[in-house]
């Protein structure tokens, strides 16, 4: 018989450097020699990897593959009719009003270059973005916990992200989360492997860092610009913390690079076109949200409603003066993964029931807290986060001075932590706190705590702080995901019907694939008629106010310079001109939105002085009303706030 070996088997690891001894190099070569056992542990920590990452592609999918095709508001649409103009030859900030930065809008004309003009195309490419989302917030958070722990804070940020009655999925707010996240994984990656003491990849991930900010900012520049100061005043108080994460110059010139590359290009491309000071002067003294310090502090005083929340700012305080003392490494439990698979498993089939229960739905959604001017859960996780990061701060603070070694994970949770305000706040300039832009303080708040509990000396008290958890992100998850099946899109009183009511099929080609209620397909369908009945391939028409997709239908480019006039995205001075321009011009069809008056008021207490867009508004009423004015009605779509036809006489 056959002598069983007994013996482990060897084999060859690459380990971390901190594993190394003087008795593990061999003809310069580092090693280590691991039983079969470890390897089999590793083994699994890569299976549990991967089950956790499936996990959060799957729940994030499903939801975006429920509803990507669902509904067609009229406001939705901007960057198509931008991307259509560009294909037709017509500059940014030359032929037509433009206040961001160009990127998006090529991206959008590549869109519809590629695909034509497809609304379903844009939804499938915004449901891929809000999985890479999730996939990137996993993986900062894998960073610094376990995976059971990344997998709960990934998921609850991406449902976060959606939260927001305006989001929608292609948006140039989803696109920059996404180069913004990646900016802040690629900086984090980089302080992680000098802790490590490993500079061999440092320059290469700031390199790339510095490029995803570059891109973000290129997509939303005030928010690109505070992200981009905060990296460098982040890189300062590391380095003034320990001594681990100092920075090379070289490293630092790396990030400045990657700033640059897209940076310069867009300056090049800008200058080729002869848009270069047109663009610096729309996009950053355009003023139409008002002062500087307007947008910087002017949403602090949305977050007064939830101040019946606020003692919860405790909890993190009491949790990192108790626990966190060490930077041990987690085991992973098969109770903690079961848990969370459970959760997620439960959380997909709520989803699915309330998706084809509009009454469950309804019933789930009154218990998401609501002040009289938004959400209250962002500002709630703004204070958490804010006060969580102040504890860190000071912690390492106190540790620097004691000369203690600073722990990476509090260092890495600095850092994610003070990136997620900076997105908050740079979100919140034209209003409360928004959904997407707190979702990542949603998931940093919660990993941050988890990763403290499970440190917890009694097992019974470490199960019952998990289970709580769980228990409340997922109602957190459901109470977010249930008013957004009730009401997929809000804008100043105009909302469609519950995703329940899309049902309908259509013949008009912008809508191909989609699923329509049974208001927008005859909306839809009757102005394509019209159309065609009224409107000459040479004739001009004009839409008011942000409901640009109605020239997408009608296969036209705006004549006007204001695009979308709405009052925070176009200039007094262009809505005067373009006002003078419809009164001598008198375009043969008028697609006019009423707004009320209310919005207008509104939004001059916001921002200031709009005189323009009120004489626009009254002339288009006077267009309607006015028994003598050149126009009539054809057509009136009801709704929140009616859409009215107008053609001229």
């Amino acid at each position: 018989m056959r002598r069983p070996n007994n013996n482990p088997k060897l084999v060859f690891i690459i380990p971390d450097i901190q594993e190394f001894n003087r008795d593990d190099r061999m003809n310069g070569v580092l090693f280590s020699i691991k039983s079969s056992s470890e390897s089999e542990n590793i083994l699994n920590k890569t299976i549990i990897d991967i089950l956790c990452f499936l996990t959060v592609i799957i729940v994030s999918s499903l939801w975006a593959l429920l509803i990507f095709n669902k509904t067609a508001q009229t406001q939705e649409g901007w960057y198509v009719v931008y991307g259509n103009m560009i294909l037709q030859g017509k500059v940014p900030y030359i032929d037509f009003e433009f206040l961001y930065l160009p990127l998006y809008a090529y991206m959008s004309a590549l869109v519809v270059l590629i695909f034509g003009d497809s609304l379903l195309a844009f939804r499938a490419i915004g449901a891929l973005l809000f999985v890479s989302i999730a996939v990137i917030a996993f993986l900062i958070f894998r960073s610094i916990t376990p995976p059971w722990i990344a997998t709960i804070g990934s998921l609850i940020s991406v449902f976060a992200l959606q939260g927001d009655v305006f989001f929608i999925f292609y948006d140039y707010h989803s696109v920059f989360t996404l180069f913004a996240y990646l900016s802040i994984y690629f900086v984090l990656k980089a302080i992680l492997e000098k802790y490590k003491g490993q500079d061999d990849k440092v320059g290469k991930y700031l390199l790339v860092a510095g490029i995803m900010c570059s891109l973000a900012t290129a997509i939303r520049p005030q928010s690109g610009v505070m992200m981009l100061v905060y990296f460098i005043g982040s890189f300062i108080i590391l380095h003034f913390l320990t001594e681990r994460v100092r920075l090379t110059s070289r490293s630092i010139g790396c990030f400045f690079v990657g700033i640059l590359i897209p940076a310069l290009l867009t300056c090049a491309l800008l200058i080729y076109a002869g848009a270069f000071s047109a663009c610096i002067e729309m996009v950053f003294f355009g003023g139409t949200k008002g002062s500087i310090s307007g947008m910087l502090i002017g949403w602090i005083h949305y977050i007064y409603p939830g101040l019946i929340f606020y003692p919860l700012v405790l909890v993190p305080l009491l949790v990192y003066i108790s626990l966190g003392r060490s930077d041990k490494n987690i085991s992973v439990d098969k109770a903690d993964l079961a848990l969370c698979f459970l959760a997620a498993i439960f959380v997909v089939i709520c989803i699915v029931c309330m998706f084809s229960s509009l009454e469950m739905s309804m019933n789930i959604a009154q218990y998401h807290p609501v002040s009289p001017i938004g959400p209250s859960w962002p500002p709630v996780f703004f204070i958490l986060g804010c006060t969580t990061i102040l504890t860190l701060f000071l912690k390492s603070v106190i540790q620097k001075f004691r000369n203690e070694d600073i722990i990476s994970f509090d260092l890495a949770s600095l850092f994610i932590g003070g990136s997620a305000i900076v997105i908050a706040i740079g979100a919140a300039t034209s209003g409360p706190l928004p959904y997407v832009g707190t979702a990542l303080i949603f998931g940093f708040v919660l990993i941050t705590l988890l990763h403290r509990c499970v440190e917890l000396p009694r097992m019974t008290i470490k199960r019952g702080v998990e289970l709580l958890s769980i228990v409340f992100v997922t109602f957190l998850i459901l109470t977010i995901v249930a008013p957004k099946i009730v009401t997929p899109y809000y804008w100043w009183g105009s909302s469609p019907s519950p995703y329940a009511d899309a049902i309908y099929a259509t013949d008009v080609d912008y809508f191909r694939g989609m699923e329509l209620t049974a208001d927008e397909k005859y909306m839809y369908e009757d102005f394509e008629e019209k159309v065609n009945l009224y409107l000459g391939s040479s004739d001009e028409m004009y839409c008011y106010a942000n409901i640009p997709i109605f020239y997408t239908i009608a296969n036209k480019i705006p004549t006007v310079k204001a695009v979308v006039p709405w009052f925070d995205v176009s200039r007094e001075s262009t809505i005067r001109e373009d006002l003078d321009y419809l009164k001598n011009n008198n375009p043969k069809m008028i697609v006019f939105n009423d707004h009320t008056i209310y919005a207008v008021y509104a939004h001059q207490e916001l921002y200031g002085d709009k005189s323009a867009h009120y004489d626009l508004y009254a002339w288009l009423l006077e267009c309607r009303d006015d028994p003598s004015s050149n126009y009539e009605v054809v057509s009136t779509y009801s709704g929140s706030y009616n859409t009215y036809l107008l053609v001229l006489k």
